[in-house]
């Protein structure tokens, strides 16, 4: 599953998800265009949600192996709350965390909040990097989206 605001970030990801995997896709996306442009495909639901609204999200968690999550908004407490609040309720304990705030002090409670209710997390900081071994420039996006296939494919 992933939770996000539909970022260039997350678009890349799906792509590479589809692409290189089997896997089916359940998108909680603040983004309705994105959620339009996947809805007619066969292996992704695609949901037009807020993180905040905990029923919405832990109805649309209940089929999911894995969380991927993208907050950065005003409240990355109050989304990490909601996040682990429906987790719980759908008996979910696995969460792939992307930071990409610049918000230090929001991230650490976040960071917090996981430890204190046990959320076995892995966090993800995307940077621009070099692939040696073929000498080019990979996107943040692209290294995302490695990262996260491997992490879900373990």
């Amino acid at each position: 599953m992933i939770i996000a605001s539909g970022s260039s970030i997350e678009e890349v990801l799906i792509e590479q998800i589809l692409k290189r995997t089997q896997l089916k896709l359940i998108l909680y996306l603040g983004n309705k265009k994105m959620v339009e442009k996947y809805q007619d495909n066969g292996r992704i639901t695609a949901i037009d949600g807020n993180v905040l609204k905990t029923q919405a999200l832990t109805k649309a968690m209940k089929s999911a192996d894995i969380i991927f999550a993208d907050i950065h908004g005003i409240d990355m407490g109050a989304e990490t709350k909601s996040i682990i609040v429906a987790m719980d309720q759908s008996r979910n304990n696995r969460l792939i965390l992307l930071n990409t705030s610049k918000k230090t002090d929001s991230l650490n409670e976040s960071i917090h909040l996981l430890n204190r209710f046990g959320i076995d997390h892995t966090e993800i900081q995307p940077q621009l990097t070099s692939n040696q071994a073929e000498g080019l420039k990979a996107t943040s996006s692209d290294v995302v989206a490695d990262q996260v296939i491997q992490l879900i494919s373990e």
